[in-house]
C-alpha cells in the first residue's frame, strides 16, 4: 500500500515552522558587534573623546590605509560602532532581518551573504566614496536586499503571511533609508547601496527548499569556510589593534626649501597629507598647496595622517596663535585639558624662528616621537 508524501499544506506548515527558530548565527553575529563595542568603550576608559581614535586604529575603513594593504578594514568595519545608539539601531535591524533570511537559506549560505555584503558595503564604498566609516548598516542593506530579491524570486512557494513582512517591510526600509542618507554627510551611503546591491544579488542566486538543510554543497562550504578564517583572522586584528599594537611608522621625511634660504624638514610618504590649519583648527588640503607660501603669509602648514595625528610646521608668531599650541601651553601650567582630551601636544622651536609641532592620540605618542625628533632638527647649511 502506497502512502501518499506531505501535503502542500503540511509543507508549508514545516516551513512556516522553520522560520520561527532561533537564528542561532544572526544571534553570534550581534554578540559579537556587542562585544568589541564594550570593548571599544573599556579601552576609551569611558571618556567619548577617545571613541573616535580607537576606531580609527581598530578598523574603520579608511581608504588611505585600504590603499597602503590593510583590506582586512573591509570586513573590520562592518563590526565596529561609533557609540551605543548606532550600535543598537543596526543590531535591531539585523535581527528583525537575519531572523527571516537565516531561516530561509540556510547556515551557510547566510554566512556567505553576511560577510560577503560586509565587504561588498565597504568596498563600494571605497572604490565610489571618500568617507571614513564603521558599522553594520551595509550588512543590514544587504540582508534587506537578499530578503527582496529572493521573496520575489520565490513569490509563490512562500506563505502568504510572509510575503508581506519578507517584501514590503525592507523594501520601503532601505528605500527610505537610502534617500535620507543622501542628505547627510555623515551618513556613508555608498555602503548602504554597495551592501543593497550585494545581497540583491545574493538573493536572485539562493537556491529555494521548503525546510534548508544543513548538507550544502562542497562549493558553499568551501565559502563559508573561507568566509569564516578570514573573519576570525579580522576579530583578532582588530583586538590587537585595540590594545595598541600597530606597525612600525614609516620614518620618510622630504627637506622643503623656503624662500628666505631656510629648510624644514616635513613627513613624506603617501599617508601624509598636506594642508593648511584653519581657523576651526582643521587641516585643508587643496591640489595647488604650496608650503612655502602657506609659511610666508604667515599661515600654519600641517601633514595629517589616517589616525588624527598632525605635524605642524609654521613661525613662532603663527604656532602661537594656534588653539592647539595654547592648550599646551596651558597644560604645562597646570590647566587641565579641555578641548583636546585626547591628544597630546609636543612643539620645539628653532633657532631661527620656526616651530615644529606634534599633536598625537595620547596613547600612540611613543610611535611618533622619534619623526617628531627627526623633524624638529633643522638642516645644517653649507659654509
Amino acid at each position: 500500500m502506497e502512502t501518499n508524501g506531505p501535503s502542500a499544506f503540511e509543507e508549508e506548515m514545516r516551513f512556516r515552522h522553520h522560520l520561527a527558530r532561533l537564528p542561532a548565527l544572526t544571534l553570534v553575529a550581534v554578540a559579537i558587534n556587542a562585544a568589541l563595542h564594550f570593548l571599544l568603550v573599556h579601552r576609551a576608559h569611558g571618556l567619548e573623546d577617545n571613541v573616535p581614535h580607537l576606531l580609527l586604529i581598530a578598523g574603520a575603513k579608511i581608504d588611505l590605509l585600504v590603499q597602503d594593504g590593510e583590506v582586512w578594514r573591509l570586513l573590520s568595519s562592518a563590526f565596529l560602532h561609533g557609540s551605543f545608539w548606532h550600535l543598537t539601531m543596526n543590531v535591531l535591524g539585523i535581527l528583525t532581518m537575519g531572523w527571516y533570511v537565516e531561516n530561509a537559506v540556510g547556515p551557510y549560505l547566510y554566512t556567505a551573504l553576511y560577510l560577503g555584503a560586509a565587504v561588498g558595503a565597504a568596498g563600494t564604498s571605497y572604490l565610489l566614496g571618500d568617507v571614513t566609516s564603521v558599522g553594520a548598516s551595509g550588512v543590514l542593506f544587504g540582508l534587506m536586499g537578499a530578503a527582496v530579491t529572493w521573496t520575489v524570486r520565490h513569490w509563490r512557494r512562500l506563505p502568504l503571511i510572509l510575503r508581506t513582512y519578507a517584501l514590503l517591510i525592507p523594501a520601503s526600509a532601505a528605500a527610505a533609508s537610502l534617500f535620507y542618507g543622501w542628505s547627510l554627510s555623515t551618513v556613508d551611503n555608498f555602503a548602504h547601496l554597495g551592501g543593497f546591491v550585494t545581497g540583491a544579488a545574493f538573493g536572485l542566486i539562493a537556491p529555494f527548499t521548503r525546510v534548508p538543510s544543513r548538507q550544502e554543497s562542497p562549493l558553499t562550504l568551501a565559502v563559508a569556510t573561507v568566509g569564516l578564517v578570514l573573519l576570525i583572522s579580522t576579530l583578532a586584528t582588530v583586538v590587537d589593534r585595540l590594545n595598541i599594537h600597530l606597525p612600525p611608522l614609516s620614518p620618510g621625511i622630504e627637506i622643503l626649501a623656503l624662500e628666505d634660504d631656510r629648510v624644514i624638514h616635513a613627513p613624506a610618504g603617501p599617508l601624509w597629507t598636506p594642508g593648511r590649519l584653519d581657523q576651526e583648527n582643521q587641516c585643508l588640503s587643496t591640489p595647488d598647496l604650496s608650503p612655502s607660501e602657506v609659511l610666508a603669509s604667515g599661515g600654519v602648514l600641517c601633514y595629517t595622517d589616517p589616525y588624527f595625528a598632525a605635524i605642524l610646521l609654521g613661525t613662532e608668531e603663527a604656532v602661537a596663535r594656534v588653539p592647539m599650541y595654547q592648550e599646551a601651553f596651558l597644560r604645562e601650567h597646570g590647566e587641565e585639558p579641555h578641548t583636546f582630551r585626547a591628544m597630546e601636544f609636543l612643539f620645539h622651536r628653532r633657532g631661527d624662528g620656526m616651530t615644529t609641532g606634534l599633536a598625537v592620540f595620547r596613547p600612540l605618542l611613543p610611535r611618533y616621537v622619534p619623526l617628531f625628533q627627526a623633524l624638529a632638527v633643522a638642516e645644517p647649511k653649507d659654509d
